[in-house]
């Protein structure tokens, strides 16, 4: 057999491929068989070393967020296809994390605002007109409260623009998106009632505070046995281990170096 080969196979596995090499007849046909089977070991190691490529590539992962990478990558036919389910969902859990962080941020304005004794000082008809409120020496001014309050009005009204409202659509569901969205729209206005202008923060609040239940993965196509693990006997023989190639391709290999491929 070719030297050429088994260039970078490693030592325990180099006389698995010269016996494979041998049963297949040689020639064409067993340099073909080589190399269908360098896949498989390829493709082998590749998954060994998957949990540690996860952790470099994203090292800002959660060990939840890995676990459901790692679930991405053993349910791919190949590792190949795996890495860039992995990807995609890697962008999900980051576009989530944003946008738990913007209903965080509104939530926490929201309570400080239903928390502030001065907020009824800054809304309805006529209280709400004005951002200079009380006359002093021919002057209007607002004490730190009422100011205070006027300026987290403005900020959940920023938080919850239309672009971070899409953005968490990953944390809340649907509905309540589109409740925070009309109240945001109405709701933050100054010059409705106090009384209707705190029952929107309180709705507010309600809807900000449902969060999406974790789905978690319950992905059972892991590759554990794909990974050089013994699976059920070949035709008459013992010991067959199943491997599979890059393109998918399934194979029980014996410990004599003979295969069998597997439909």
């Amino acid at each position: 057999m070719p030297e050429s080969l088994i260039e970078g196979v490693p030592p325990e596995h180099q006389q698995i491929l010269k016996d494979i090499f041998e049963t297949s007849g040689g020639g064409v046909k067993g340099i073909k068989q080589v190399q269908k089977q360098k896949e498989v070991l390829l493709e082998n190691e590749q998954r060994r070393n998957a949990p540690k490529i996860l952790v470099d590539l994203y090292p800002k992962a959660s060990e939840e967020d890995q676990k459901q990478l790692q679930a991405a990558v053993d349910g791919g036919k190949t590792i190949a296809e795996g890495m860039k389910e992995a990807g995609k969902l890697r962008e999900k859990q980051r576009q989530k994390k944003k946008g738990d962080g913007f209903r965080q941020r509104a939530l926490d304005v929201v309570e400080r605002l239903l928390l502030n004794d001065e907020l009824d000082d800054v809304t309805g008809s006529e209280d709400g007109k004005d951002e200079s409120f009380i006359p002093f020496g021919g002057q209007k001014f607002r004490g730190d409260n009422e100011s205070d309050a006027i300026a987290d009005i403005k900020e959940v009204g920023d938080i919850l623009t239309g672009d971070n409202l899409d953005i968490m659509s990953g944390v809340l569901s649907e509905s309540d998106i589109s409740i925070i969205r009309n109240l945001a729209a109405g709701g933050l206005i100054r010059t409705r009632s106090d009384k209707r202008f705190r029952a929107d923060l309180e709705e507010l609040r309600t809807k900000l505070s449902n969060i999406l239940s974790e789905g978690k993965s319950t992905s059972n196509n892991v590759f554990e046995n794909k990974d050089l693990g013994l699976l059920p006997e070949g035709k008459g023989k013992q010991g067959g281990v199943l491997q599979v190639d890059a393109n998918g391709n399934k194979a029980m290999v014996f410990p004599d170096g003979t295969f069998e491929e597997v439909n």
